[in-house]
């Protein structure tokens, strides 16, 4: 498990621990002596917490003991070493950033000039394009029933990942 991923779990958990105990975030920030976004960056995994401050919002929120001593473990729980870190010498110093990105990417997006959409694959753009590209030809019929080809649809040139809920 990613340590995106564990960060992602252990704040959805803790979200879901505040609103069972119908706390506002304002509230248990304030009760925790944070500020609101720190809570919310927590609950949505976009920073890490320390195992201290899970207990304490486990705490507050009324969590079992047993569920208090897992997340918090969860919190203390090493990050797990990438698979760019094992292949040593053969991985430039700076990829570690876009290793990263990439591990916590949940679309991708392409831009791809030459593709045309399937709903402009029509007669008059054929026509259009050829009179556009090849001036001399006149602009003949010749082609005005033809669909100009292309791949299919696949969604705008870009697509969600499996798994991915943002």
């Amino acid at each position: 498990m990613s340590a995106g991923v564990q960060r992602r779990l252990l704040g959805q958990c803790l979200r879901d621990l505040r609103l069972e105990a119908k706390l506002p975030v304002k509230t248990a920030a304030a009760a925790l002596e944070l500020v609101e976004t720190k809570v919310w960056r927590i609950e949505t995994g976009q920073t890490t917490v320390r195992g201290l401050d899970v207990q304490a919002m486990c705490a507050l929120y009324g969590a079992p003991p047993g569920l208090t001593q897992a997340l918090a473990g969860l919190a203390r729980y090493p990050k797990p070493e990438c698979w760019w870190h094992t292949q040593g010498e053969a991985v430039l110093g700076g990829f570690d950033v876009y290793a990263k990105l990439e591990e916590q990417a949940c679309e991708l997006r392409g831009y791809e000039p030459a593709r045309v959409p399937a709903l402009l694959r029509t007669a008059d753009y054929a026509r259009a394009l050829i009179t556009a590209s090849y001036p001399a030809a006149g602009g003949g019929d010749r082609s005005a029933g033809a669909r100009v080809p292309g791949p299919a649809d696949a969604g705008e040139g870009h697509g969600r990942i499996a798994g991915c809920r943002r």
